[in-house]
């Protein structure tokens, strides 16, 4: 399939370090297509993991900057009021926001820091109810809370990592899935890719 906005990185990349190629799946004289398309990845995971770090994991300020990483799916809370992340949402980064299928109910994505608060009981003033339930997300599970909203279909919203939804692996030139960044922000991830492959070769010259 067509890969156009990592196919642009990848070239414009080749000609940042001095070995241009006309299509991202050329070969150059320095590095294979591969080895490019491996460049390329490095550097979108670590544009998106510098803006992340910069703005402090603030949810809402990242979503200003990169809007078109914020995706929406939908998923199964299942009989224990829970979602382990799996295929096609491997590419899951943090939560945004939810919605119940059946209630249209709005559904708060509550900071990690909850989840033992909203198990204990500790503070009943902001319990979770079904007029306002809320979800947590740890190591790669949604819980739900109240713990009475199960079997139901949860309409989630997050940040997407720039990866294969359906098995987590790295993009690949012509693959199925293209760079989820917007065309603005290829120079600056160009950037990146060439800052790390000087560092590569500095260090093996």
């Amino acid at each position: 399939m067509a890969t156009p906005k990592f196919d642009r990185i990848s070239v414009e990349f080749s000609r940042r370090i001095n070995d241009p190629v006309a299509a991202a799946d050329n070969a150059g004289k320095v590095l294979s297509a591969d080895e490019r398309t491996a460049y390329v990845n490095k550097a979108l995971f670590k544009y998106q993991h510098d803006i992340w770090m910069q703005l402090g994991g603030d949810v809402k300020k990242f979503i200003q900057v990169f809007p078109e990483l914020v995706v929406i799916r939908t998923v199964l809370i299942g009989a224990s009021a829970r979602y382990t992340i799996a295929n096609p949402n491997l590419d899951f980064f943090a939560l945004v926001s939810g919605k119940l299928a059946t209630s249209g109910k709005y559904v708060n994505a509550a900071p990690k820091e909850k989840y033992q608060i909203f198990t204990s009981g500790f503070n009943p003033t902001f319990a979770p109810s079904t007029d306002y339930p809320q979800m947590v997300e740890l190591s790669g599970t949604i819980y739900m809370f109240p713990t009475s909203i199960v079997s139901t279909n949860l309409e989630i919203a997050f940040i997407s990592l720039p990866v294969n939804p359906t098995d987590g692996a790295f993009l690949t030139q012509a693959g199925a899935y293209d760079s989820p960044f917007y065309d603005l922000h290829n120079s600056a991830i160009v950037d990146i890719a060439e800052e790390l492959y000087r560092i590569d070769t500095a260090q093996s010259a």
